[in-house]
């Protein structure tokens, strides 16, 4: 396997018929597999299986992607791994769950001040969000998740770069206040994933778009690359004053669009790009 190409995945967290949430590989042929139903086959090929959620993961990344990296080329080019190939199913079996539920901090930056956003307001990528009184003027809009892999404290914009592990399809809900846009702090505010998709995997999407629909109708086109332009000063500015650590979220992306629709007038919101996958949440 040595010399050969780097196969390309992503990681999700996933149930199946009600079962607990596990780690699943995703690749861009729409197929995937659990982490744990490999690890037979990992230890007859003497290789590493990183176990936890996604964040687990990410809490040791230097450590997780490399194994990681191994794992999925010996999967796509070992002659042993053949016979695992009944582990496989397709990504659309898989009911997506909530991507880092254990973040300790998500941040949203953008064209406003810095929020801090609680780790309730997330949900995952095929949820059903109850709306409250403070969602119910909200308005959906596209961003981007940077998750962190390594400590960042007063880093350039380079380093803030490099602590960058991978990233996530994201949907905010914000709400008009008397300053403007606000951010929402609701539960099921912030719709993240259903992806993680590594860094180095990440770069060949940017130039993709991403496209948001709201009751099947679509209502807001980005270019991905848009989402994440300036990230890196922004993370740097916001160590100056904030210790990030691996797992934490930084959601980027402009202020949603004044003319779309309130939430309490969407039935379902549905966000897709290229290689970050597809979120179908509905609202009640």
């Amino acid at each position: 396997m040595s010399g050969q190409p780097q196969v390309p995945f992503s990681l999700a967290m996933s149930s199946v018929s009600g079962s607990a949430p596990f780690v699943a590989l995703v690749f861009d042929d729409g197929a995937a597999v659990s982490l744990h139903s490999v690890r037979a086959l990992a230890t007859e090929l003497g290789l590493v299986v990183p176990q936890g959620t996604v964040f687990d993961l990410v809490e040791d990344w230097e450590r997780a992607f490399p194994a990681l990296c191994v794992l999925v080329n010996a999967l796509a080019y070992s002659k042993t791994a053949q016979g695992h190939r009944g582990n496989f199913v397709a990504e659309d079996l898989l009911t997506m769950e909530r991507l880092l539920p254990e973040a300790r901090q998500t941040f949203r930056i953008g064209d406003g001040p810095v929020r801090a956003l609680p780790a309730s307001v997330q949900v995952g990528a095929s949820a059903s969000v109850l709306l409250d009184d403070a969602m119910k003027e909200a308005q959906p809009n596209l961003c981007l998740g940077a998750v962190i892999g390594r400590m960042c404290r007063r880093v350039d914009a380079t380093n803030a770069r490099h602590a960058i592990a991978g990233w996530a399809l994201a949907t905010e809900l914000v709400r008009t206040g008397e300053n403007g846009l606000t951010r929402c702090s609701a539960p099921g505010s912030l719709i993240l994933g259903p992806l993680f998709v590594p860094a180095p995997f990440a770069e060949g999407l940017f130039d993709g778009e991403a496209l948001l629909a709201l009751t099947g109708a679509p209502a807001q086109t980005r270019q991905v690359k848009g989402l994440a332009e300036g990230l890196e000063d922004q993370i740097a500015a916001l160590s100056e004053y904030s210790l990030l650590l691996p797992g934490d979220v930084i959601v980027s992306g402009p202020s949603a669009n004044p003319s779309l629709f309130a939430a309490d007038q969407i039935d379902t919101i549905e966000a897709v790009a290229g290689g970050f996958g597809r979120q179908t949440v509905s609202l009640f």
